[in-house]
């Protein structure tokens, strides 16, 4: 099968929108009318385990800058939290000195369509349209270059790939230029029209029953959207992590860490600053390895719950 007939059998794995609840992916968002490529106003929000943090840079009145910051909890893709404005604290070049709240001037109200986008109501402002701002996934191929895990969590079992695409290709008719792995089994390409517009598709190639096709989108170095085999009726939800860039360099919260701290990397991420004396980042061991120790307390652990009658009885 030609590789342009591929990328048509391709479009029917779109994103879906889910009903369900969900959490705004973090980074840097926008006002979706006020983005025209000069300097001006934004926020940022950062989740974990349901809990937001808004941080939002502006302007007063006057033309100075400020900075407001509201915290609370993601209820049904809705958020709603009272800002605070601080003042007092640490300049550049000083010694370290406690901020204070010194008031806010309301609340933000916030309603999540999608991990990307929703409405935002600041005090005294309409409610406007807003969306994650997306500024390393260009339709330039190159910007798909590195390694990519890929899973389908289905019927009771995960499948999936684990490719790292290392050259660029031909287009598509519908896309901005193919990427390949080095056996060239399996091929992405990002979208710019056709009914996957928007939209990064991937599959293994040639076509044979079982190999597996993806399309989704991405928010960082982390995405969704849905992927199955390709003699399937239909796909599945699927999640897509970039582990790694085009350089090489890794995504994950352990990457770069010590060799001395690497084999108690769970133990690391809570202490990264944690580094011995004279130590270097040269020479990491693997993110997953961990110290015999570690791995024996895995086990004890593993075996003691499988006791536990609330557990697995």
């Amino acid at each position: 099968m030609s590789l342009r007939n591929l990328l048509v059998a391709l479009f029917t794995l779109v994103v879906s929108l889910s009903a369900s609840a969900f959490m705004p992916a973090g980074g840097l968002w926008v006002v979706n009318n006020e983005v025209d490529g000069k300097p001006g106003r934004g926020f940022t929000i950062e989740v974990e385990n349901e809990i937001m943090v808004f941080t939002y840079y502006g302007y007063r009145h006057d033309g100075t800058a400020v900075f407001y910051q509201a915290a609370g909890s993601v209820t049904n893709n809705m958020f709603s939290a009272g800002l605070q404005e601080y003042a007092g604290g640490t300049v550049l070049g000083g010694s370290t000195t406690d901020a204070h709240v010194t008031g806010g001037p309301g609340t933000v109200s916030m309603t999540f369509y999608s991990g990307l986008n929703g409405t935002i109501t600041l005090p005294g402002e309409s409610p406007k349209a807003i969306a994650k701002f997306e500024f390393g996934y260009s339709t330039d191929p190159r910007s798909l270059l590195g390694t990519w895990l890929m899973v389908v969590p289905a019927l009771g079992t995960v499948v999936g790939n684990y490719e790292t695409l290392t050259t660029v290709g031909v287009a598509s008719s519908t896309g901005t230029g193919t990427v390949v792995n080095a056996a060239r089994n399996f091929v992405c390409e990002s979208q710019i029209s056709g009914a996957a517009a928007g939209d990064i598709i991937c599959s293994q190639v040639p076509l044979q029953a079982g190999a597996m096709m993806y399309g989704f989108r991405m928010a960082g170095d982390r995405g969704e959207g849905q992927g199955g085999a390709w003699d399937a009726a239909s796909g599945s939800h699927a999640f897509i992590l970039r582990t790694a860039t085009a350089s090489g360099a890794g995504t994950g919260v352990n990457d770069g860490l010590d060799a001395q701290l690497m084999p108690g990397a769970l133990r690391a991420v809570r202490r990264l600053n944690a580094v011995p004396p004279g130590a270097t980042a040269a020479s990491p061991a693997a993110p997953d390895q961990l110290s015999q120790g570690e791995w024996q307390a895995l086990q004890a652990w593993s075996q003691e719950v499988t006791l536990m009658p609330a557990v697995l009885h």
